[in-house]
């Protein structure tokens, strides 16, 4: 085996599979089992889980959906019961056979609830093996899995460890497949994850493998995109942001109109009221001119009057003397008479003069009011005219505060005379004080909801706060758990490290399940019940020492007898049985007496004839009945010896058969023939009541038996002596032992004590806690901490739920008050509707005085028409009057023409021509007297008039230039805002007024109100479009409350007055926040003019790099370098094909070529292909345009399209530069002697089952085994079929698995039903996978499948075949 194949595949603690090994056969394994057992889930966890660490959940899925997670593998599915937190391993073991070399790859997991899934990948290269000297689990009495940290300290240095899932997939190829490139490596996980499709040759047709073959292709990684997806979507964002800015500018614009005419209509009529009362104080200073020169001229003709009326008086009596003088009587009474006559034509043509002047006046008059009656229609027309315009603005401002009760009152009621402004006056300060009264619950609201994000947001940060304190408690619980681990890692270790103190696994779990729960109580707990348990050690080795050293004390003193017995043995000539200490005083005793005797094994000696049998049974009766050592003294010292205690032998009636039948006598202290007495007397009948024979004895009531024990040691000197000097050795020997024993018991009480002292040792060595302590005192810190941010969370959420709940009563409150009005419920809202009722209130006052200006009008119209009809009836009485005096007049001149007839005569010519002179000077004199005299009393009272006049006009001059100031002052207010002119040199207000209005002359029409309506109702139309910059209205101008201003105008003019103007002269105002930064909307349509012109340059700029440096140099190269890949894959494809198809009937053959361009501008595949081969330095403008134009078509064709899609832009540049939709791939078919053929869907529908399962099969196992090429000789060779060859019959699978063979493919193959025990499988590693739904666990069936026959395994061997 020249290559590494799969050994194993194990899984710890993941899915239903605790710790499951699955064993391959010459690297090929088959999963079978019913669905749901299993097989499916243990074949995607490795292919390609355990080659690259992509745990996508569409990767996790033959069928490729995302409903699995990997956590679901871990904690459980997440519709059931779920595990908090769980440690998962999988791993592959390999081995390459010409190397003896294993190398294991694997990857671990940590899932918790609610977090993200920590991944780890290692490799084992130092040879160890999982499972047999490498365990991923801690023994604690249960496997508890490693850690991550745990897990790389046991790797050490010589094995690899990483954390980095791209890492982790470099070091699989490098160990394993050895790819040039991991983009190759890529690709062949990407051919794996195509051909592990489940199902997949049921649901086949050429379609679908042409489908599978271009996604095989290794597209454009994220990486690789990521500098043009980025500048694109940098560039579009900048574009979105320039249309947002443009559609801005083009709201604050249309807005600004309206704005814009606001501000002049408000500069205008403020100008214009500025030049209406300076003409008024230029009318005043006039009149006031014109009346000081009248009094003048009044005084000058006063002074002459006066010298005329004197003059006139010298000439009235001069005249009066001369009429005297002349007495003719007659001439008298006719010149009288003439006179008289003349006097009454006078008087009637006077009267007659003035009847007609009373009519010209009446005629004037009735002119005059006329002219007044039409100018008073025309002002109640006008007037009208503007109370109806004013009741329009008046009507569209109550729509835009919702007060639609006046609304409606005033557009049903038509009549002027019948509206109550009283009553409209007092429902609009009613609607205000309602609406400042729900604003300020408003602002109370928004007071709550400050207070409540405030607390909220507190509430969130204790929350980030408390779940970092938990997350760092969580460290340190980590830490804590890990210093546990290896405290108990170091406790483990004291079995090895220990040399006496050892405890088994319940001792062990019992201080493990105190340290679980670590406290310092229950560490000085666990170290005392190691503790303990040291001690019980040490206690049980003291007390085997104090037994040994008894032993030995008692050994010790065997030893000294054992030497005593030894020297005694040693000292004596022969063996003598040992002696009682009154036997031994029985002896001294009779030598004290002098009196001899002689033991009976002395006196005797067995005869020769007695076997050794009959010899040990006979001494051991005499032993056992006590007389073996008994005495025998002389018959004649017998009474001597009554007083000794002991056993004596003596004579009896001698018996036919006695002891002497066995024993013959020898020499001793007592006579022979004393001791034969003895010995005749004893008996060796059995039939005798009292006799000792060879097997038994007995004593009258007494009977005892010999056994095969015993041995003769004494009866006999030789005897006594062998035995004496055999007892010697013996005892030698046993004092040897003695001794040895001793030695050893010293021995072991010395290594006992070494023991006691390693004990005391051994007690001190479980493992210290101060790490422990440091962590559980910053735990400890922690809890309070998290203690009182709980405390506090709580505190907040109680105020949370408080505000909540006041917030919610402000709203009912809100909504109880708010009843009908339909305003957003904003303050700002508010605020607006309160300011336009203010406006209404005021026009309110405006449209009440000129109601009442019209009935003013309407008053003088009625007295105008009443003194019409008056100059009417004059007129027909002064006419009458006229006719009358007319024929007075003619009587008079006929009565005088008589008179002068007669005074006509020569006689009276003279003297009454005379007199007539002198009369009529006369009366004219007095005449002239009377007038001059009324005169003068006219002139002196029009001087009084006149001074009167002088002096209202210096007093209305001077209020006139008050309000003059004050208007200046409000212009000069407006002006400064600069809203409609920049800075203007002007020399006066006047000049600048002026200008004003003859610059705004088309404004002159405008009114304030209705400007000021457009622009709320303006305002209230863009202000959404501009939230971004908070564009704000309020009330500016506003001095009525400045004292110095008042103090100011109020010197002169009444305060009401001057807040009356002051009051008028407020206006709204806008203002905005741009960047932090409070500014005017006219500040801020320039800034977001210059961001458009900052922005659209930088897009030029970007879009310049974008497609020049990006596109055509970074991005272009690799798509290259894809395209050329690519095309070398299918013809390496094709040889492959073409070899392993060289005796089929039917072979397969795959084209890959360009596709056509769509639109006019876009590029044919073959024309983007040779464009992108040329280097991007070199490419001319020409073809450079080009490719640029054509990308750009496309990226903007498919932004169009996203708009439906939701497509992100890296998605878009993605589609857009996947070569793979450039091409499209071809499958031709070719029969023996005939033609190939594109293999079409139609085509393809009547092949037969295993011609369609090849034409499917063939080209994707050329696809791995081209991808493969491009490997080591000595990669691995694994594939994964899901449900394989499922629909192909028997003979097609057969061929198949010899492609398989023929390939050099291992493989690891899920099936229902496939045994894979085919003559072209060698060798194949078969698990059976039941699950049973009661335990939700999973048991294996292990065969093996050996060519031949199929073996079941136990135990990795072979039990049946």
């Amino acid at each position: 085996m020249n290559k590494f194949q799969v050994t194993k595949i194990g899984l710890l603690n993941f899915w239903l599979f605790d710790d499951e090994v699955f064993h391959f056969s010459d690297g090929k394994l088959l999963l079978r089992g019913e669905n749901g057992s299993g097989k499916s889930v243990t074949m995607q966890s490795f292919i390609p889980l355990i080659l690259d660490g992509n745990k996508m959940p569409s990767r996790l899925d033959p069928f490729g959906s995302k409903e699995k997670r990997i956590e679901d593998y871990l904690l459980g599915p997440a519709d059931g019961a779920q595990k908090e937190e769980a440690i998962s391993y999988l791993y592959m073991e390999t081995y390459y056979q010409e190397l003896n070399k294993y190398i294991t790859i694997g990857i671990g997991f940590r899932a918790r609830k609610g977090r993200n899934t920590d991944f780890w990948g290692f490799a084992l290269k130092d040879g160890r093996r999982i499972g047999e000297d490498f365990l991923l689990y801690k023994d604690y009495g249960q496997k508890v899995l490693l850690t991550k940290n745990e897990l790389r300290a046991r790797l050490g240095v010589e094995n690899l460890y990483t954390e980095q899932q791209k890492e982790y997939k470099k070091i699989v190829n490098d160990l394993l497949f050895g790819f040039t490139d991991m983009d190759s490596y890529d690709e062949y996980i990407n051919v794996l994850l195509q051909l592990r499709s489940s199902k997949l040759s049921k649901e086949y047709n050429p379609t679908k493998l042409m489908t599978i073959l271009s996604n095989v292709l290794q597209p454009l990684t994220a990486d690789d995109l990521r500098p043009l997806s980025e500048a694109i979507e940098d560039t579009n964002k900048t574009k979105e942001k320039v249309e947002q800015l443009t559609s801005q500018v083009k709201a604050l614009t249309n807005f600004l109109k309206t704005y814009q005419n606001y501000n002049e209509v408000l500069l205008y009529h403020k100008a214009s009221d500025v030049l209406e009362e300076d003409q008024e104080v230029q009318t005043t200073k006039k009149n006031l001119t014109a009346t000081k020169t009248e009094m003048e001229n009044l005084v000058s003709r006063l002074d002459t009057i006066k010298q005329e009326l004197e003059r006139l008086d010298k000439e009235y009596q001069l005249n009066q003397a001369r009429l005297e003088a002349i007495d003719d009587k007659e001439l008298k009474d006719y010149s009288k008479k003439l006179n008289e006559s003349k006097e009454k034509i006078q008087s009637v043509q006077e009267q007659i003069k003035i009847v007609k002047a009373n009519l010209d006046r009446l005629l004037t008059s009735e002119l005059q009011t006329g002219n007044k009656l039409t100018e008073i229609e025309d002002k109640i027309a006008r007037r009208t005219k503007e109370f109806t315009n004013m009741i329009s603005d008046f009507l569209e401002l109550c729509e835009a505060v919702r007060l639609l009760d006046v609304k409606i009152a005033l557009t049903n009621q038509q009549d002027i005379d019948a509206i109550n402004f009283t009553y409209i006056e007092e429902r609009i300060r009613k609607y205000s004080e309602k609406l400042t009264k729900i604003k300020k619950k408003l602002e109370e609201k928004e007071h709550f909801e400050k207070q409540l994000d405030h607390h909220q947001e507190e509430y969130h940060q204790v929350k980030k706060e408390y779940s970092e304190k938990e997350n760092d408690y969580s460290k340190q619980e980590k830490r804590l758990n890990t210093a546990l681990d290896g405290i108990k890692d170091q406790i483990n270790l004291l079995d090895t490290e220990n040399q006496v103190v050892h405890m088994d696994k319940e001792q062990k779990k019992e201080i493990f399940t105190l340290l679980n729960d670590y406290q310092s109580k229950n560490y000085i707990q666990a170290r005392e019940l190691y503790q303990k348990f040291a001690l019980s050690y040490r206690l049980e080795f003291e007390q085997e020492k104090s037994k040994l050293s008894q032993k030995l004390t008692n050994e010790k003193e065997n030893a000294k007898i054992l030497e005593e017995e030894l020297e005694q043995l040693k000292s004596q000539k022969e063996l003598e049985p040992s002696l009682t200490e009154e036997e031994q005083q029985t002896r001294e005793k009779l030598h004290e007496k002098d009196i001899p005797f002689v033991p009976l094994y002395k006196a005797i000696e067995f005869k020769e004839e007695l076997t050794a049998q009959d010899k040990d049974h006979l001494e051991e009766l005499l032993l056992s009945m006590n007389i073996l050592n008994a005495l025998i003294v002389p018959s004649s010292k017998l009474k001597e010896i009554k007083n000794i205690k002991g056993v004596f032998l003596k004579k009896s009636p001698a018996k036919e058969k006695n002891l002497l039948n066995y024993v013959k006598i020898i020499d001793s202290d007592v006579p022979i023939n004393e001791v034969k007495d003895v010995l005749s007397g004893i008996s060796i009948t059995e039939d005798s009541p009292n006799f000792i024979g060879k097997e038994s004895y007995q004593l009258d009531f007494i009977l005892g038996f010999a056994g095969n024990v015993y041995r003769s040691k004494y009866i006999g000197l030789l005897k006594r002596q062998t035995e004496q000097k055999q007892r010697i050795e013996e005892k030698a020997k046993e004092l040897e032992s003695k001794n040895a024993l001793i030695n050893h018991f010293q021995n072991l009480i010395t290594a006992l004590e070494d023991k006691i002292e390693l004990v005391k040792i051994e007690m001190n060595r479980f493992p210290t806690n101060e790490n422990l302590e440091e962590i559980r005192e910053i735990m400890l810190q922690l809890t309070s901490q998290m203690e009182a941010l709980s405390n506090r969370e709580n505190q907040l959420a109680d105020k949370i739920l408080i505000l909540t709940k006041e917030l919610e009563q402000k709203l009912l409150e809100i909504n109880q008050e708010k009843d009908e009005i339909a305003i957003p419920l904003r303050v700002a809202d508010y605020q607006t509707a309160i300011s336009q009722t203010e406006i209404l209130l005021r026009n309110v006052y405006a449209l009440n005085g000129l109601q009442a200006t019209i009935f003013q009008d309407r008053d003088q119209q009625t007295s105008l028409l009443i003194r019409k009809e008056e100059i009417s009836e004059e007129l027909e009485q002064k006419n009458e009057e006229l006719a009358d005096k007319n024929r007075e007049l003619n009587k008079i001149e006929a009565s005088k023409k008589a008179i002068e007839e007669i005074l006509n005569q020569s006689d009276y010519q003279n003297l009454l021509k005379e007199v007539e002179n002198l009369v009529s000077r006369q009366e004219a004199i007095t005449k002239q007297n009377n007038e001059l005299a009324k005169e003068q009393g006219r002139i002196e009272e029009q001087q009084k008039i006149h001074q009167v006049k002088s002096n209202e006009l210096e007093e209305t001059l001077k209020i006139n230039e008050a309000y003059l100031d004050l208007k200046n002052h409000i212009l000069e207010r407006e002006y400064e805002l600069h809203y409609v002119y920049d800075e203007v040199e002007v020399t006066s207000p006047i000049v600048l007024a002026k200008k004003i209005v003859s610059d705004l002359k088309d404004k002159k029409d405008s009114d304030i109100f209705r400007a000021q309506s457009n622009y709320f109702a303006s305002f209230n139309e863009y202000r959404n479009e501009l939230l971004d910059y908070r564009i704000n209205s309020k009330e500016i101008l506003n001095e009525t409350a400045q004292e110095s201003v008042l103090a100011t105008f109020t010197r002169i003019l009444p305060e009401k007055e001057v807040n009356k103007y002051l009051n008028k002269a407020t206006r709204q105002d806008l203002s905005a926040i741009y960047q932090g930064k409070m500014i005017t909307v006219f500040e801020l349509i320039r800034c977001l003019k210059e961001a458009i012109l900052e922005r659209e340059s930088y897009i030029s700029e970007q879009e310049r790099h974008l497609f020049e440096d990006i596109l055509l140099k970074t991005v272009g190269t690799k798509i290259r370098d894809r395209i050329e890949s690519s095309k070398k894959w299918v013809t390496k494809m094709n040889e492959i094909m073409k070899n392993t198809q060289i005796d089929s009937n039917l072979s397969f053959q795959l084209e890959w070529r360009n596709k056509q361009a769509y639109l006019e501008e876009e590029l044919d595949t073959k024309e983007i292909v040779r464009l992108f081969q040329v280097d991007a330095g070199m490419l001319n403008e020409k073809d450079s345009d080009k490719l640029i134009n054509h990308f750009r078509s496309k990226i903007k064709q498919e932004l169009n399209q996203s708009e439906n899609t939701h497509e992100n832009y890296s998605d878009i540049i993605f589609k857009v530069l996947d070569y793979r939709n450039w091409f499209e791939f071809k499958l031709y078919y070719k029969r023996k002697a005939s033609d190939k053929k594109e293999l079409t869907n139609k085509v393809f529908s009547i092949l037969s089952g295993g011609e369609r399962a090849k034409s499917m099969y063939v080209p994707l196992f050329a696809a791995i085994y081209a991808k493969l090429l491009s490997a080591r000789n000595n990669a691995l060779r694994i594939i994964a079929l899901d449900e394989a060859f499922a629909g192909v019959d028997e003979k097609n699978i057969r061929e198949l698995f010899d492609i398989l063979t023929q390939l050099d493919l291992d493989y690891i193959l899920t099936s229902q039903a496939l045994w894979g025990d085919y003559d072209t499988v060698k060798d194949l590693a078969i698990s059976e996978l039941i699950k049973d739904e009661a335990t939700s666990t999973v048991a294996l069936r292990n065969y093996h499948w050996n060519g031949k026959v199929k073996e079941i395994i136990e135990n990795n061997e072979v039990v049946y075949e």
